[in-house]
């Protein structure tokens, strides 16, 4: 087997598979580019339908969600049926048939291609281990989105025949891949009653996810509208993204930098991006650094997958995965009313688009911190965790403080933390997973007041003065 298996049933593939899957996001690309234009084949121009085309994306979305939802387990056979649907209809458009026909099979192609970023999600959700999905979303994205700078550079015309020929490359890529995933999702994922009860993952991340892969999507959507209203605007959004990618990569997995960090940095450029947009308005070279500064959302958008991994570990719920996709579908359609509603008055929908990065920026950046911290537990191997924790002076993970009878189980001893008391050091283990007061009051059977009480007085005995504080002082006690 080309992957290896956890206690989880979540895989680690082989390296490769980095470039396998990433195929997906040039095929996508690609397909999309074509979506309201016409197609070049054999000298020929094919009308395409752009109604039509919008019509059968909102179609593969909604089925997507709904395969999602009550057929989770067959993810893996639903990717195969796709691709070799789409390899199909690909192959028939280079044949010499009509042009109905070329339009007809192009529409399949589309479906396959929207139907398979649900699919891909949740493969990224529930089957991937959540330290291959991080470079996956990270160094595989740098690889994509420099093949797809490549493609739509503008300094050669790609036609759509020749992407046809690339994209069978592509789609035979991807063929190879899924057929060599286990067979189904073995995941067992709990209902939104049990999710609740377990109080595995704060309800404010669950909610950020949501609305920081909506935001992150609709931002990155909206520079692409921006990238295409320039020459060679695509291909500078794209190799932007591609550097980005780069020297994330770097920061990441040679500076151990947060992969999360990469949200909040991004989405302080795209308010950037945004702001020099409007100033185009006013002095036309302004929109090329504003393309630059907006290519780095790419990778945001690349890495919801990272979030939505990061969050099934903790609660596997079936709508996790789903959320995004249906974030796809809602995204599409904003971004459809937005372009007509303000097609004259483009300084108003940038301006508007400014903003909602600075928004996207203050939603994130109180959750940063506690994702990082959940996403590291998730890389400590189960069976050093205790002795690691011992040695390093990690926190206790705060569910498995509870006994089955809601007792709490006698917390590791920590250093600096050695001073705190047991409930102290499991409030503690709570904040950092990013509960709220009221939320721990409820799991621990105690007032908010006192919870609040205990975070004072752990503060003091911490010598800090707010959760950022703690945050600090956590990490610096890990690298100990």
């Amino acid at each position: 087997m080309p992957y290896t298996v956890d206690d989880n049933h979540r895989i680690t593939p082989k390296p490769y598979f980095l470039a396998l899957f990433s195929a997906y996001v040039v095929w996508q690309m690609g397909i999309v580019y074509f979506s309201s234009t016409t197609l070049s084949l054999y000298g020929s121009s094919v009308a395409i339908n752009p109604d039509a085309t919008f019509a059968v994306m909102i179609a593969g979305y909604v089925i997507a969600v709904a395969a999602g939802i009550l057929f989770i387990k067959y993810t893996p056979l639903f990717g195969k049926i796709a691709l070799i649907l789409a390899l199909i209809a690909s192959v028939v458009t280079l044949l010499p048939i009509s042009h109905k026909a070329v339009e007809i099979t192009y529409y399949i192609v589309m479906f396959e291609c929207v139907f398979m970023i649900g699919v891909n999600y949740n493969v990224e959700a529930y089957i991937f281990r959540n330290d291959f999905e991080t470079k996956y979303c990270i160094i595989g994205g740098a690889c994509a989105f420099a093949m797809i700078a490549l493609l739509r550079c503008g300094f050669f015309e790609v036609s759509f025949s020749t992407f046809q020929i690339i994209s069978i490359a592509l789609l035979l890529m991807l063929i190879y891949a899924y057929f060599h995933l286990p067979k189904r999702a073995e995941i067992q994922t709990i209902s939104l009653k049990e999710a609740k009860r377990s109080n595995s993952l704060p309800v404010q991340l669950k909610v950020g996810m949501v609305l920081l892969s909506f935001v992150g999507t609709l931002v990155y959507v909206f520079g692409m509208t921006v990238a295409e209203t320039i020459p060679h605007g695509v291909g500078i959004f794209y190799l932007s993204s591609a550097v980005g990618a780069v020297f994330s990569s770097i920061a990441v997995f040679k500076f151990k930098m947060s992969p999360f960090k990469i949200f909040s940095i991004s989405f302080a450029l795209a308010a950037v991006g945004f702001v020099f947009v409007v100033l185009s308005l006013i002095n036309g070279p302004f929109v090329y650094p504003a393309v630059v500064l907006l290519g780095v959302t790419g990778l945001v958008a690349n890495m919801c997958g990272l979030l939505t991994n990061t969050v099934s570990m903790y609660s596997p719920t079936r709508i996790i995965g789903q959320s995004v996709v249906a974030i796809g579908m809602l995204v599409a359609i904003i971004q459809s009313l937005l372009l007509q509603a303000l097609k004259d008055n483009f300084a108003v929908l940038f301006s508007v688009l400014a903003v909602t990065g600075v928004i996207a920026l203050m939603l994130f950046l109180p959750m940063e911190s506690n994702m990082h911290y959940l996403w590291k537990k998730l890389l400590k191997p189960k069976e050093d965790s205790s002795e690691d924790d011992a040695q390093s002076g990690a926190l206790p993970d705060a569910s498995a403080e509870e006994a089955s009878d809601g007792a709490a189980v006698e917390a590791t001893p920590l250093t600096p933390f050695n001073s705190l008391s047991p409930r102290e050091k499991e409030i503690v283990s709570y904040v950092l997973s990013g509960y709220a007061n009221a939320e721990i009051a409820n799991i621990l059977f105690l007032s908010e007041n006192t919870v609040k009480s205990y975070r004072k007085e752990l503060y003091a005995k911490l010598n800090i003065h707010s959760r950022r504080e703690l945050f600090a002082l956590a990490e610096e006690n890990e690298k100990k």
